[in-house]
């Protein structure tokens, strides 16, 4: 039947030599059956037997295709309806996760409920999100969730691998499409293979986040060991990759959000300090006001501002903080000791450090350290007046990579704010001392009149 795809009849199985004898259906006399198909396909079949040789007969046999042909159409119906349950139920977790990702700009609400919407939707055991750092060749957890604690820890958020150590990993985002990892497949990498053996997982699917054709980072799914090989179906994988790439979507919503409103807070910040220093005319007010107000948007764990004097190729520290030793340092020459306070003034650049333990030897430029445990990120940026250098900002951090571009472009249109205030109050000391001087020699041209 499985080739003519027709209904048949034996009507004597003890002498007919299509049939088979087994012990175990030794009773049967007659036997009757037809073809269960579905789509052109042979999917089963529907059986009728008896014990009385010569007791089924052709008709039978066409009333039991009937019978069969209406089994079919249930089938394909039950099939149809499971199919479109399941679409249904795939549809409206996207639509769940869609509104409870797109409703928040807040990047770790967008991650949780993710991860948590997975772990559900495919009954897995843990779902990692992972960011990609394209400038390190790294992946950074940014978010591990795990229904069951007592086989799975999570790992802390900001946990990076190397990419070189993870070609497979790498693969996933550069080619942008899932990779399933089965622990039984020796042909799959070896790191990879080595990494579950030692986390006892079993199977693990890697899908790209993307957002507008660019890989973002790793969703990623695991089935513990103790569970068994989970195979992942073709629906499963489009669903992951679905949600994948809304959360993707959102999260560079927030980080959009975000930058619009840390431009924001700048340009609150720049106008502030613009009124705040502009409008005094004292030296040491103006160098105050500009770290009080510096200090409430970026990190500053050590802040001086270094004014130059060209003719004598010196540079003095007005202010100076965030160093507990020295109180007080005397004036330098950067061409007999250069640093990078001289290196930024030469090259009349800004100058940002990620790191000042990471200078090479043979760098340009070279730390002063004026304590014990220096500041680990830095930015240097000039102040210009007109063609002019007349000194430098700087501000530092303990923390490495603390700083970033648009901290160096927002430092360096504050120093241009600050220059001209500088300059200010640099004029009006010389007119109150020139008319204090005047005030001085008046006062004793009066006392020498004599009448």
């Amino acid at each position: 039947m499985l080739e003519t795809r027709q209904a048949m009849v034996i009507s004597d199985a003890s002498t007919d030599p299509a049939w088979v004898q087994v012990p175990e259906v030794a009773w049967i006399g007659s036997y009757a059956g037809a073809p269960i198909q579905v789509q052109g396909e042979v999917i089963g079949f529907l059986n009728a037997d008896s014990a009385t040789p010569g007791f089924f007969t052709q008709a039978h046999a066409e009333r039991l295709q009937a019978f069969a042909d209406q089994v079919s159409l249930a089938l394909q119906n039950a099939r149809l309806y499971q199919e479109s349950q399941k679409r249904l139920a795939n549809l409206s977790l996207v639509f769940d996760t869609s509104a409870a990702v797109s409703t928040s700009l807040d990047a770790d609400t967008v991650l949780e409920a993710t991860a948590r919407q997975i772990t559900a939707a495919l009954k897995i055991e843990d779902c990692t999100i992972y960011g990609w750092q394209r400038k390190r060749n790294a992946i950074v957890c940014l978010v591990d969730y795990s229904p069951d604690l007592s086989w799975w820890q999570p790992e802390a958020p900001g946990t990076v691998y190397d990419l070189a150590d993870y070609p497979t990993s790498r693969q996933v985002l550069d080619e942008r499409r899932p990779v399933i990892v089965q622990a039984s497949d020796p042909k799959a990498d070896p790191a990879e293979l080595a990494w579950m053996a030692l986390e006892e997982v079993q199977t693990v699917l890697m899908v790209p986040m993307i957002v507008r054709d660019e890989s973002f980072g790793i969703l990623e799914i695991m089935q513990s060991a103790k569970s068994g090989e989970r195979q992942f179906t073709p629906t499963e994988v489009a669903l992951c990759q679905t949600l994948a790439n809304q959360a993707a979507a959102a999260l560079e919503n927030a980080r959009l959000f975000r930058e619009i409103r840390r431009r924001v807070d700048h340009l609150a910040t720049l106008s502030r300090i613009g009124l705040s220093i502009t409008a005094a005319l004292d030296l040491h007010q103006v160098l105050d006001t500009l770290y009080d107000q510096i200090r409430r948007i970026l990190d500053v764990g050590a802040f001086y501002v270094a004014l130059y004097d060209e003719a004598s190729g010196t540079i003095e520290f007005p202010l100076l903080t965030g160093v507990t030793s020295p109180g007080h340092i005397e004036p330098m020459n950067i061409d007999q000791e250069s640093g990078i306070t001289g290196y930024v003034i030469q090259t009349r650049e800004p100058l940002h450090v990620a790191d000042t333990w990471a200078i090479p030897d043979e760098s340009a430029y070279q730390p002063i350290p004026l304590i014990e445990l220096p500041t680990r990120s830095y930015i240097g940026v000039p102040l210009l007046l007109r063609e002019s250098v007349i000194g430098i900002l700087s501000i530092q951090s303990h923390e490495p990579g603390a700083y970033t571009r648009a901290d160096v472009e927002l430092l360096t249109t504050i120093a241009s704010q600050a220059s001209i205030a500088i300059d200010n109050a640099r004029l009006f000391q010389v007119v109150e001392g020139a008319k204090r001087e005047w005030e001085s020699t008046f006062d004793a041209m009066q006392d020498a009149i004599v009448l």
